[in-house]
């Protein structure tokens, strides 16, 4: 959209009502999350977006719009941050939120029908990548230790990265960030 003034105002007002919610049914914060994470990706706010969507499922796993609304953002993302592992993530996420009968008292008519065209553009982006579904990327330990150590830790705890990566997918890439200390300061400083 060329303007998009009324999802940055959104944006605001759902960022304000999400900072006076902790009083708040579980049902109203896991909604004003998914309406949250739906003006992010709108704004193409990718990393955001998911991270609103895991907060979401933090609050109600069995949030199958918001399990939904996560697999299509990540298939977007996996372009972006040139990773396409996340395709599987985001494959297994549709498989199960279509598995499920009724998806939720939120969805809208059209819902499983997106899902599913998502899912279908997801498995062919699989196919044609040559990606198999049982490929796994194990997290490495920090080889690091320390302050170094301890700042990496702290970056992929608070989804502070200086690269493309989600530390809660199947991803290691946030140990191998371009930014190195000692390019900006003396490691003894």
């Amino acid at each position: 959209d060329p303007d998009d003034t009324p999802l940055l105002r959104a944006k605001y007002y759902y960022r304000r009502a999400l900072d006076n919610i902790d009083q708040a049914g579980r049902d109203l914060r896991a909604q004003l999350w998914v309406n949250y994470g739906n003006c992010l990706s709108g704004l193409g706010r990718a990393v955001e977006a998911i991270s609103a969507y895991d907060r979401v499922l933090q609050i109600a796993p069995d949030n199958t719009i918001a399990k939904g609304n996560l697999a299509i953002e990540l298939h977007y993302f996996a372009s972006i941050a040139q990773y396409p592992v996340f395709l599987l993530d985001a494959l297994e996420m549709l498989e199960q939120v279509l598995s499920e009968k009724n998806l939720g008292d939120y969805a809208f008519e059209g819902t499983r029908q997106a899902f599913q065209s998502a899912r279908d553009k997801i498995e062919e982006e699989i196919l044609e990548l040559g990606i198999k579904r049982n490929t796994r990327v194990e997290k490495k330990t920090i080889l690091s230790s320390g302050y170094i150590g301890e700042y990496l830790e702290f970056c992929a705890g608070h989804q502070l990265f200086m690269n493309f990566c989600l530390s809660c997918r199947r991803c290691d890439r946030y140990y191998k960030d371009s930014l190195v200390f000692s390019l900006i300061t003396k490691l003894d400083d």
